[in-house]
């Protein structure tokens, strides 16, 4: 059967609301910043209770100020196009924008729902000392400048494609958009093009619309990843955190279709035309594998100073810099100069090796507020 995209001619059937997704039109003005929206925003603020967020490229320069000359990176990837990489970005909170400049906050970010669902498509946010070996463990969150131009797009409202098999993609705020077409966190490059004018820099969790599981769609490996939505091939790379040999997806009994709605990037139901290994057993419920991103590593034996969570921080020339999210050990020396003490926090997660940049970001807490642990 042919696949299509609901025509507004069905709409005496269907809701207003359904239409205007079907096709792909917004229901409310974009939050793309183009031309005078973007002069009117330049000094915009948000409020905590806003919930606005952007999607920064993993190797885009971070700035203390606008007018730091020194910026630090995660990783570099030299001359790869981003599109080729759509995974690799970070959830941030959006602060406030200033012309040219976005500022952020990495933390603390609210990555599900009360009832444990995720609220965001992209599950990780910028980390920092993300090895057992960094002298210093802790969450903290850093209040840093980005460019515009090293914020990803992404959808600003839901999006919904129907088509004749059944297969479906209602997609939501906050999934990346890659040469015009949604890639969801599974790494499915979704095959149909969305209106510029639901696509922006920054955007609000919404789950209204995220049905839940009606079926059970056990996790299984997967020897060959081929999947159609509607009669159109749907493109799948393994994304880079992603270390099992083989990928692990969400598929029904009969093995005919892939559910993905976990993870928060929407609901979509694709048909699965791919290999199951020889053997597979079809009635065992299999658990899949992965890597949980979450706080930072480190011991937190022989600690030589502790700093409070929720303690201010700030950068060397005095300006703040962010808070503490929980107890920060710092286990290597850790003197006090002029009613400080300072520490270093490696930026990014060393664990994804390719184009890493072993950058470090110099914070300061009170001198007060450190407690040093008898020894």
């Amino acid at each position: 059967m042919s696949n299509h995209v609901l025509p507004l001619s069905l709409s005496i059937a269907l809701s207003a609301t359904l239409a205007a997704c079907a096709t792909g039109a917004p229901t409310e003005p974009s939050t793309a910043l183009e031309g005078p929206a973007a002069a009117e925003a330049s000094s915009r603020q948000y409020s905590l209770d806003d919930e606005v967020y952007v999607l920064l490229w993993s190797d885009a320069a971070l700035y203390r100020s606008v007018d730091d000359s020194e910026p630090v990176r995660a990783y570099d990837y030299g001359e790869d196009a981003r599109e080729d990489r759509p995974g690799e970005v970070y959830v941030a909170r959006l602060v406030s924008e200033r012309g040219e400049w976005l500022e952020v906050v990495t933390g603390p970010i609210d990555w599900l729902t009360s009832d444990g669902q995720s609220r965001h498509c992209i599950g990780s946010g910028l980390f920092f000392n993300q090895s057992s070996e960094d002298e210093v463990s802790g969450e903290v969150s850093l209040n840093l400048w980005v460019k515009r131009e090293d914020v990803a797009p992404v959808l600003t409202r839901f999006v919904l494609r129907i088509y004749d098999d059944g297969t479906i993609a209602d997609v939501r705020p906050g999934t990346p958009i890659v040469g015009g077409k949604p890639w969801l966190s599974e790494g499915f490059l979704l095959p149909f093009d969305v209106d510029e004018a639901v696509v922006g820099e920054r955007y609000t969790p919404d789950r209204s619309r995220i049905d839940p599981e009606k079926d059970f769609f056990p996790l299984t490996e997967v020897l060959r990843v081929e999947a159609q939505l509607g009669n159109e091939a749907v493109s799948w790379a393994q994304t880079p955190w992603d270390y099992n040999e083989m990928p692990w997806l969400p598929i029904n009994r009969s093995r005919t279709h892939i559910r993905l709605s976990e993870k928060g990037c929407g609901t979509v139901e694709l048909a699965f035309l791919g290999e199951l290994p020889a053997n597979e057993d079809e009635d065992e419920v299999r658990a899949g594998g992965g890597l949980l991103l979450g706080g930072v590593a480190g011991a937190e034996q022989s600690a030589r100073a502790e700093i409070p969570a929720q303690t201010p921080l700030t950068w060397d020339d005095g300006r703040p810099a962010g808070t503490t999210q929980e107890v920060v050990r710092l286990r290597g020396d850790a003197p006090a100069e002029d009613g400080r003490v300072c520490f270093e926090l490696r930026v990014g997660a060393e664990w994804k090796s390719a184009g890493y940049q072993n950058d470090r970001l110099r914070v300061c807490a009170p001198q007060d507020s450190v407690v040093r642990p008898a020894e």
